[in-house]
């Protein structure tokens, strides 16, 4: 990628990052970003010696988009996309009141507030910190703007305001193989005290749950830098892209990921609750890893309510527990293949050998019940398979571990 070394304005020069980095990231982004509006107060600012000795330089790290997991024939399961979040810009230097500062961001709120018809909640403590600490940045006020949102606002933006151009995840199949992808979090919540040289220009995700959990370090690409220099007087002089962001890698699954849906579908037409795995047995690739009931993990995007949270893990049936791969379960039929096979391997029975399918058999003092309770006569191996005769196949298991 290439990028102009341009001094226009902190967000823009992200923004024109954000469009070329679309097409190594394999993302899907919406209209182009929306450039910031000029504000009456700033000025062109002129270095010279003087002022470049009293210089204040901070170098601020921008973060990558990560990379995207797909399926076996390259059909995405978590991609990336541009969101808008919604900031006010406030003027260097930075020589407001108090009063003038609450003013100042109160009239932008209260102005974006009636273009997109959402009511702001925002402390005048929550203002003024920000405020105090770090007003050179821009102070966030709305994020992952609506796409009706984003439309009234973009060619109607109050001085002083802009709208920022971040990236965030998106699951295209919804609920499907969301158990086995999970979702991603912030690291933490927007910082609010002094800037320090080489803190993020907005908080990153990290994998949470699932995949995006196992692979994190993978798919978490490379920082870039972003250069920011004041004068004595706290007057902006320079700003540019030291260092571009590099992706993450991306992840290629061995799920099939038509197979996943007949799988999940299957599951939540006929079970209240379990869990479904196809395995291609020429190779043990995972084909389908499917649980039920599930989650859309969209619902962690930017980030997920309380309300929402608590639904979820108050639900009876536990829809956050992936029992494909987290629970415990005897293998019941699947393994009437293993001692079949053994069976006929080490030469205890041979394949048209006969045995009776009894509705019961004892083992010791325990009697083990066939799931037909009529007897079924006698059958050889693949009639015994067919049946899937759960007696037959006690007794040739026995008769195998005897003569083994």
């Amino acid at each position: 990628m290439t990028f102009m070394r341009i001094v226009v304005g902190l967000w823009m020069a992200l923004w024109l990052f954000a469009l070329s980095a679309a097409t190594q990231a394999q993302t899907l982004a919406p209209a182009p970003a929306v450039s910031p509006s000029a504000s009456p107060e700033e000025e062109t600012i002129i270095p010279t010696f003087e002022t470049q000795k009293l210089a204040r330089t901070y170098i601020l790290d921008v973060p990558a988009p990560r990379g995207q997991i797909t399926d076996r024939n390259g059909a995405p399961l978590a991609q990336n996309r541009l969101s808008y979040n919604l900031v006010i810009n406030f003027p260097t230097p930075l020589d407001f009141s108090d009063k003038q500062a609450l003013s100042f961001t109160r009239e932008k709120i209260d102005a974006a507030g009636k273009i997109i018809g959402r009511r702001f909640r925002i402390s005048d403590e929550t203002i003024l910190r920000h405020y105090r600490n770090r007003g050179i940045m821009p102070f966030e006020i709305a994020q992952n703007l609506s796409q009706e949102e984003y439309e009234k606002i973009k060619d109607a933006l109050p001085a002083g305001m802009m709208v920022r151009p971040i990236y965030v995840r998106i699951y295209p199949n919804g609920k499907i193989a969301g158990q086995i992808i999970g979702y991603t979090g912030k690291t933490g919540r927007n910082p609010d005290g002094i800037i320090d040289n080489h803190e993020t220009l907005w908080p990153e995700t990290e994998g949470r749950e699932g995949l995006e959990q196992t692979f994190n370090e993978m798919l978490t690409g490379k920082h870039g830098e972003y250069k920011l220099t004041f004068d004595k007087d706290d007057r902006k002089t320079s700003e540019k892209l030291i260092t571009s962001p590099e992706p993450g890698y991306n992840v290629v699954t061995t799920l099939d990921l038509h197979l996943q849906e007949l799988a999940e579908k299957a599951l939540a037409s006929k079970a209240k609750r379990g869990a479904m795995v196809i395995i291609d047995p020429n190779n043990g690739d995972i084909l389908a890893l499917a649980s039920w009931p599930t989650y859309d993990p969209n619902m962690f995007v930017p980030s997920i309510s309380a309300d929402q949270l608590k639904a979820l893990q108050d639900d009876k049936d536990i829809p956050l527990l992936p029992r494909a791969y987290r629970s415990s379960y005897p293998p019941g039929s699947t393994f009437k293949i293993a001692v079949g096979i053994a069976a006929l391997e080490s030469h205890a029975v041979y394949r048209d050998d006969r045995y009776q399918c009894v509705p019961a058999y004892q083992i010791g003092n325990v009697t083990f019940h066939n799931w037909k309770k009529d007897d079924r006569g006698a059958l050889n191996f693949v009639q015994a398979l067919t049946e899937s005769c759960d007696t037959w196949f006690y007794q040739v298991g026995a008769k195998t571990h005897s003569e083994r």
